[in-house]
């Protein structure tokens, strides 16, 4: 009897519907690029059981930025893994990817262990909306709650260095 191979996609679903991420899962969420040379580089990193790395560069842009490493709990971890997977459908595979020069791209990397799966999506809604393929909801719905939780953490990061100067 032959078998098939379950891709990550679908033992993170599978993760995700028992409620609990196994400690091997690390998702990292990417924006890259833009007009100006690269202009803009964020990555959140999330690995079970509660790691979360942020790293934001911004050539232009007057918000917050910088790395930070902190705690997320589990049930954020998972309602963020399910987000993503929601949106895996409106995503190109890594195989697929293609994109003009100067785009902005996001990108999601779900590993479990040595096993990998990273999927593209443009992520700059004038430029879709501009060419008739606006962004969808469900990837506009991610890039809101990334750009949230980077704000957040970047902001207490911050004030912690205010706090001892």
């Amino acid at each position: 009897m032959a078998t098939t191979k379950q891709t990550v996609v679908a033992k993170l679903r599978k993760q995700t519907d028992k409620g609990k991420l196994a400690d091997n899962v690390v998702i990292a969420y990417r924006l890259k690029g833009g007009v100006c040379e690269d202009r803009v580089e964020e990555t959140v990193s999330i690995s079970a059981p509660g790691g979360l790395r942020i790293k934001v560069k911004d050539k232009l842009a007057m918000k917050p930025q910088g790395e930070v490493s902190s705690k997320i709990n589990s049930q954020d971890s998972l309602a963020l893994c399910k987000l993503l997977l929601d949106g895996v459908d409106n995503m190109v595979p890594a195989a697929k990817a293609s994109f003009i020069p100067d785009t902005l791209i996001g990108s999601v990397t779900f590993a479990i262990g040595d096993e990998t799966e990273t999927f593209y999506f443009e992520a700059d809604e004038e430029d879709c909306e501009h060419r008739g393929q606006p962004i969808p909801t469900q990837i506009k719905d991610i890039m809101s709650q990334f750009n949230k939780i980077e704000k957040k953490h970047l902001r207490h990061k911050s004030q912690d260095r205010g706090a001892l100067r």
